[in-house]
């Protein structure tokens, strides 16, 4: 599913957001994190955080994108954000399959 607005950014299942902790209360650190877009619904979405301290999870090695410059997880649950917020963030487009895939299941959302 993609999501078009007149002035907002077009949004679609898989997309990595590069995310305040602010925004999406993964823990208590002050930082920026790659989190995967893994569902939208009105004016909200889901998104799966991505973790380079923990080692549960998907794992989605360093490389995959160019801006994951570490190895890292996607744990689970994912969290409800807004979709403004979602709109506002770096996109830097869709994680590659099978990772996606991967984490879609892991977070028990429909795939695509």
């Amino acid at each position: 599913m993609t999501i078009h607005g007149t002035h907002a950014t077009a949004l679609a299942v898989g997309d990595v957001l590069y995310l305040q902790e602010s925004i999406t209360r993964f823990s208590g650190k002050d930082c920026l994190r790659w989190c995967v877009l893994t569902a939208i619904f009105g004016r909200n979405v889901r998104v799966a955080g991505r973790s380079t301290t923990r080692t549960d999870g998907v794992p989605v090695p360093k490389g995959v994108m160019p801006e994951f410059t570490a190895d890292g997880w996607f744990p689970r649950p994912p969290v409800r954000i807004s979709l403004a917020d979602a709109q506002a963030a770096r996109n830097i487009g869709r994680l590659p399959d099978p990772y996606l895939f991967q984490v879609l299941f892991h977070m028990n959302e429909a795939t695509l």
